[in-house]
């Protein structure tokens, strides 16, 4: 189980037990949806293109980008222009840090292998320092 995974049980389990009506809650519902996405290119796109829009238009957008390349990589999204990209949804900004991640991977400063290698506060410092976009 990811840290994440963990702290956030330790919390729901605290919360639980000091709120009646969120133990009511839990006991309806069950835990709350872990969202996660591809150790990938593609899954930090999405991740990108999620902050600060709903879901539902972030899955657009990537969908449409689906429609234009065979399989979203680093590789693959540096050849779409600017023009293509803003026609499908993405704004200024998001093509911005795409385009920095795609940069970040191609010249081997992101490896998402290693990366499953490192505690989640270090992936989230590695992150933060280097990827243009990405807020945690």
């Amino acid at each position: 189980m990811s840290d994440f995974k963990l702290h956030t049980m330790k919390a729901i389990d605290f919360l639980i037990e000091v709120d009646p009506d969120l133990d009511r809650v839990y006991k309806q519902v069950g835990l709350p949806k872990f969202w996660t996405r591809p150790n990938n290119f593609s899954g930090m796109l999405m991740f990108i293109l999620e902050q600060q829009v709903s879901l539902t238009s972030a899955k657009a957008v990537f969908e449409k980008l689906k429609q234009i390349v065979s399989e979203i990589t680093a590789k693959n999204f540096v050849q779409i222009k600017d023009t293509k990209l803003r026609g499908i949804g993405f704004s200024k900004q998001k093509i911005k840090y795409c385009r920095n991640l795609a940069e970040e991977v191609l010249i081997g400063h992101l490896n998402f292998e290693q990366l499953n290698l490192l505690s989640d506060k270090e992936v989230k410092k590695r992150l933060i320092l280097n990827i243009l976009g990405i807020e945690l």
